[in-house]
């Protein structure tokens, strides 16, 4: 019997590489410390803002940023936090820091040896941004296509 190995493999970024939950309670729970605010829970902070997010990527179509715009407002004005635009800004700008999922850099390494790895997301405007897990050459290759 011959095993052959698939020519590529494909992994959706956020929640599979990307650790996108834990990214958000830090950058909500930063929010409630910058406003010293003590009995909001940033877990029931994301938790909330996830629903909404996911109720808003099921109605009309709306560029990922401002699905992040409009759901951290809606979040945020549910539990009383207050939020400049700037916060609103930096949020639907953050995606592109968050970090990956401690085995996932070394993971997607030893898989590069075998097989091609793409990454997935449904949002071609992060492919401008470099992941951890990138090669230099990949990262290079992607900023060049969006040109």
């Amino acid at each position: 019997m011959i095993h052959t190995l698939p020519k590529a493999i494909t992994f959706d970024c956020y929640g599979t590489l990307i650790d996108w939950e834990a990214e958000i309670q830090r950058y909500f729970a930063q929010k409630l410390a910058e406003h010293n605010i003590t009995d909001i829970n940033a877990r029931a902070l994301q938790g909330y803002w996830e629903e909404v997010q996911f109720q808003s990527i099921q109605g009309p179509y709306l560029p990922y940023r401002q699905v992040l715009r409009e759901t951290m407002k809606l979040a945020f004005d549910y539990f009383h936090v207050p939020y400049a635009e700037t916060d609103v800004e930096e949020f639907a700008n953050a995606m592109g820091r968050w970090k990956p999922f401690p085995d996932t850099r070394d993971a997607i390494v030893a898989l590069q040896r075998y097989v091609k790895v793409v990454f997935t997301s449904g949002y071609s405007y992060l492919l401008q941004y470099r992941y951890p897990m990138d090669s230099t050459r990949e990262s290079q290759h992607r900023a060049h296509q969006l040109r």
